[in-house]
């Protein structure tokens, strides 16, 4: 019961914390309103969930190979975040729906997953180090990766709830604030580059 609890908070602390979905949903959340947004969050969790299944298949190939594979993600991961820190600078701040380009949704949201860096960290050590130390059954891996992709859903729904409670705050200073999220994701890229 104590290794649940200590995964339950380990997905809690991973998920609330800045990292490039986050970012993302608060970006959408300011500019397009959390209905939009939710289509990105939905995406998120079920990308989520998807590699948590996945890695959870491959359990011994990743204890064997974790190193190997995460240098490698990692430089996709760099490219992806200085991607979206170009993107977030260089977006327009109107709140105007036919001056912003558009949304990113579902599928985005999922397969974005797959180079977030910190969603392989993030799934490779729930694997890793706590679900695999557990003696459970199909249902209660199911009931876990349900309770993971609800803590997804509520941290990334925050974000977004964050960007759309400050709209006009943002309307004012968003430019400033790109800019303020984009050197955030460069710093992000940096420190896993030179970690």
């Amino acid at each position: 019961m104590q290794l649940i609890f200590h995964l339950i908070s380990y997905t809690l602390i991973m998920s609330i914390t800045p990292g490039p979905n986050n970012v993302i949903c608060l970006a959408l959340g300011s500019s397009y309103g959390y209905k939009i947004a939710s289509k990105y969050i939905l995406g998120v969790v079920i990308g989520c969930i998807s590699m948590q299944w996945i890695f959870l298949g491959l359990d011994k190939i990743l204890t064997t190979y974790l190193p190997i594979i995460t240098k490698y993600i990692s430089y996709f991961g760099i490219v992806y975040m200085l991607y979206l820190a170009y993107k977030i600078a260089t977006t327009n701040n109107a709140f105007d729906s036919k001056d912003l380009p558009k949304p990113l949704g579902l599928k985005t949201g999922i397969l974005l997953q797959y180079i977030n860096p910190k969603a392989y960290i993030f799934n490779a050590t729930i694997i890793t180090v706590y679900l695999t130390n557990m003696s459970l059954n199909l249902l209660q891996y199911i009931l876990l990766t349900c309770i993971t992709g609800i803590i997804f859903f509520l941290c990334c729904s925050t974000w977004a709830f964050f960007g759309l409670s400050f709209r006009k705050v943002l309307a004012k200073y968003g430019k400033l604030l790109n800019y303020a999220l984009s050197l955030s994701l460069i710093y992000l890229a940096l420190s896993i580059l030179f970690h």
